[in-house]
């Protein structure tokens, strides 16, 4: 069983979700993204939250559970957030500067 797909997903006061019939659209600071979701899991949106369930328990649909539950979080992390990656310079003889947003290693 997907211990991810039972999480409920959390959402920010400024950022909208709408659910269309299968289309998810969310909204937010950072941009606006859409997903298009199989007609074997179903979203629900109550006050400030979003489940997604399984609507048949075969094996597709458990495997497409957990990941549609990650998609959707991460399209909602994206829109208020944003994403950022971290680069970390260890050891001796590496040098690494910054020079008008480009990175020289």
């Amino acid at each position: 069983m997907s211990r991810i797909g039972m999480k409920p997903i959390e959402i920010p006061d400024n950022v909208q979700i709408v659910i269309e019939g299968k289309d998810v659209m969310v909204s937010g600071p950072k941009g606006k993204l859409k997903k298009t979701i199989n007609n074997l899991i179903s979203v629900e949106k109550k006050e400030n939250t979003i489940n997604v369930t399984k609507s048949k328990k075969t094996r597709t649909a458990q495997q497409l559970w957990g990941l549609t539950r990650s998609l959707i979080a991460n399209m909602v992390k994206g829109v208020s957030e944003g994403f950022t990656k971290v680069l970390e310079v260890k050891g001796v003889g590496y040098k690494v500067s910054v020079k008008n947003n480009i990175m020289t290693l």
